[in-house]
């Protein structure tokens, strides 16, 4: 922002002092701050005012523990009652998250009319340049095995990659093991029928853009569970498998409101959404539509991305909501990224503990960075892939 000509040549010639012409100038700072940027930008705040501790003293109410003889008794959810696995308000304390992640127990609290056997998870799986996605194959199949009795995994390739899946060893042995629970497909076929192969046939391309649209596809023909395969699964979700479609926040930032930091925003690449609803869902099919507008654009003539995952998430939500319609569920950041709170412990799997697996969160799953890949069994990622070995013997 510069003064007018007339304005400094006014200043030379009466010797204006560099205080008043620098008031001057911030006067014009100020009315641009004003006036141009309220016309250019949405300035969204809030704000909250209040005294210091040390001036307004609240009365002391202890949060520590609960006093009341209510809870004395072992407390226990109602067996027509189904447990809630969403809170009433956002979660951003990591003690509050994995506290209200604890009290989510095993799927016998479920009544009969919520459980759900047969749950299709899915995955994809992409060679890597680094040869060890056999390894992180196997470390996923048996996370999963050893923490599942139920349900079935689905592992998505692209058709050149078929015969290097089928050829895996860690394939052939959890194949043996799992027992009919464990499949593959061909995602291209399901590319095809929506006429967006061309589009998307990148093999080296996982985007979270891309692989989210794939996921809404598998997700709208066979319904369950999509996941990234970079997620070692650390507890049942049979719990979460009721008769609601959700999608989990990313990090504790995110809002009910489909906040663009809760739902693949471009920050979080290397991690897709991870998402649970049922074939042929109406929400899913209004998800997949507008997905298509903003990967494609309207005229399908177009492979780039307008916005990310997250604006299309937001957006949907928004309409639903306004079309008075109940949308999916965001489940609190800490059932999976318990390392991605605001104030959330250290979760690394690629930290090495110094005296064997510690004492672990009642978190579902947690996630790695494949681009941070250490292969090191000494690493919390090693030893629990240890323990599952032990477990299932493979």
């Amino acid at each position: 922002m510069f003064l007018p000509r007339r304005t400094i040549r006014s200043c030379l010639k009466q010797k204006v002092g560099l205080p008043q012409l620098s008031w001057r100038l911030g006067l014009w700072i100020l009315l641009f701050v004003l006036i141009i940027i309220p016309s250019l930008y949405t300035i969204d705040l809030n704000l909250h005012v209040s005294l210091k501790p040390w001036i307004h003293r609240q009365p002391s109410v202890s949060v520590d523990s609960l006093t009341s003889s209510c809870f004395q008794s072992p407390y226990t959810i109602k067996q027509l009652q189904s447990p809630p696995i969403t809170p009433g308000i956002p979660l951003k304390n990591s003690d509050e998250c994995l506290g209200f992640a604890s009290s989510i127990g095993d799927s016998s609290l479920l009544s009969a009319s919520t459980q759900r056997d047969n749950v299709w998870f899915h995955t994809y799986w992409i060679p890597s340049n680094d040869n060890m996605e056999d390894h992180r194959l196997g470390i996923m199949l048996r996370s999963f095995a050893a923490t599942h009795s139920q349900g079935s995994l689905m592992i998505w390739v692209q058709d050149g990659h078929e015969n290097a899946l089928l050829h895996s060893n860690t394939w052939r042995q959890a194949k043996q093991h799992m027992k009919g629970r464990l499949e593959h497909n061909i995602w291209t076929t399901i590319i095809d029928r929506n006429n967006k192969r061309k589009h998307i046939s990148d093999q080296e391309d996982t985007r979270s853009e891309k692989m989210d649209y794939i996921g809404l596809l598998i997700l709208q023909q066979y319904g369950g569970v999509w996941f990234h395969p970079s997620i070692v699964f650390l507890r049942s979700w049979a719990p979460l498998l009721g008769t609601r479609e959700w999608m989990i926040q990313q990090d504790c930032q995110a809002t009910h409101s489909g906040q663009e930091a809760a739902l693949g925003s471009q920050a979080n690449n290397h991690q897709q959404t991870v998402m649970h609803f049922f074939a042929n869902s109406s929400i899913l099919c209004q998800l997949v539509e507008t997905m298509e507008v903003s990967l494609f654009g309207k005229s399908s003539s177009s492979s780039s991305s307008s916005s990310s995952t997250g604006l299309v998430y937001k957006d949907v939500y928004h309409r639903l909501m306004k079309a008075k319609i109940r949308p999916w569920l965001i489940l609190p950041w800490c059932f999976m990224n318990a390392a991605g709170g605001c104030t959330a412990n250290n979760l690394d799997l690629f930290n090495k503990p110094t005296l064997g697996i510690p004492t672990l969160p009642p978190v579902f799953a947690l996630q790695y960075n494949v681009r941070q890949w250490v292969d090191d069994p000494d690493t919390l990622l090693g030893l629990l892939d240890l323990s599952h070995q032990a477990i299932l013997g493979w």
